[in-house]
């Protein structure tokens, strides 16, 4: 109701300042047979602002021209048309007799010969609505449903001759249905749109748009935005509703809002004897197994499925092992250590010295010294 107000005022200011001394012709009605609503609805390229804007008196309802309505039957002027200021959106049309008010349009409605009724010409503006047919309204005035982003979508009008309604700017649109356009809509003129308010019909009807939730993480950067809904109720047009961007997490979904499922998500599996968990189809799965290793063949090796530490227990049993040392052989584990076992033997002959090597474990033959004792015929050992 605030908005046809402003809209009346806005139209009288404009009508002012012309100071002509004739009123001009009413602009000729539009046919309802030309429309595609139940009662009409079909583009017209002006609104009718040819006669001045007078109080319109309203009968007993039901009825009677301003009544709520739900067909035409149930008007005396046989329209029952679209209004803002009804619970249900309707409202019976008001007589021509030498005009219409101002935010009125005749339309010639298909009652006997035809009877030129007064409809409201913007019934739907700033309505929250999903799509451009949902703006179509009796009369017609050209309306679209326009994106405004997070915000929402409402429906604007074509922008009339005259300017648009007090509140309102003549802005180049986009529809949902990709049509371009100029609209007026709901604008504070420099700071450009703003938020539409709800009338009594939008009220009455729960009318509702798609919008979206802007999450922030917590430094203020927007991380995304998520559909929600917003529509209007006894206070107005209600906020976005919608589950909030937030940090991503193993979960099958796009929390971030980032158009990635699980991008980046934390993933731990709980296992602490695995790293690297990886999150594929919103599962946890393990990543790498902790290997514990300690290079000794008397200790068994494992990981504490608790602490994910590494654990290096004594053997129970009686194994062979390695200490290391290739001159020896036949070592055995006792206490988690490997015990040493028995040194290679390389007997040398009668002049030779035989020993064990440590870097390849053969055994090496060296000569005796000159003079060394020897067992055999000769007193002593010579050399070559």
């Amino acid at each position: 109701m605030l908005g046809h107000l402003r809209y009346n005022l806005g139209i009288l200011r404009t009508l002012i300042a012309w100071s002509e001394p004739a009123s001009p012709a009413p602009t000729p009605a539009v046919s309802i047979a030309d429309t595609d609503t139940a009662t009409g609805s079909g583009d017209i390229s002006a609104l009718d602002f040819g006669v001045p804007d007078t109080p319109v008196g309203r009968g007993a309802c039901p009825g009677s021209p301003g009544c709520a309505c739900a067909s035409n039957e149930e008007c005396s002027t046989g329209v029952c048309a679209d209004s803002a200021d009804t619970a249900t959106g309707k409202a019976c049309a008001f007589p021509f007799g030498s005009g219409c008010a101002s935010a009125f349009i005749a339309v010639t409605a298909q009652v006997g010969e035809g009877t030129t009724v007064c409809v409201p010409s913007a019934p739907k503006l700033c309505n929250p609505f999903e799509k451009d047919d949902d703006c179509k309204a009796t009369g017609g005035t050209g309306a679209l449903c326009i994106d405004r982003g997070a915000s929402g979508r409402f429906c604007g009008i074509a922008c009339p001759a005259f300017g648009c309604p007090a509140g309102y700017a003549c802005q180049d649109a986009m529809s949902i249905g990709w049509a371009k356009a100029q609209q007026c809509q709901s604008s504070e003129q420099t700071a450009g749109p703003v938020d539409c308010g709800c009338a009594a019909a939008a009220i009455g009807q729960k009318l509702a748009t798609p919008c979206g939730v802007v999450g922030k993480d917590a430094a203020g950067k927007v991380m995304g935005t998520r559909a929600g809904q917003r529509s209007c109720g006894a206070s107005g047009l209600g906020a976005c509703a919608g589950k909030t961007a937030q940090a991503e997490a193993c979960n099958g979904q796009d929390d971030d809002c980032n158009g990635k499922t699980d991008a980046n998500a934390p993933c731990d599996n709980g296992l602490p004897c695995t790293f690297g968990d990886d999150c594929t189809g919103g599962t946890r799965q393990p990543g790498s197994r902790v290997v514990c290793n300690d290079k000794n063949d008397c200790t068994d090796d494992n990981c504490d499925p608790k602490s994910g530490k590494c654990v290096f227990a004594a053997v129970t049993t009686t194994i062979a092992c390695d200490d290391g040392d290739p001159c020896a052989s036949g070592e055995g584990c006792a206490g988690g250590v490997c015990q040493n076992g028995v040194a290679k033997a390389c007997s040398g002959g009668t002049c030779t010295v035989g020993q064990c090597s440590k870097t390849s474990g053969q055994c090496q033959f060296a000569d005796k010294p000159d003079g060394s004792p020897c067992a055999q015929a000769e007193p002593v050992c010579l050399g070559p």
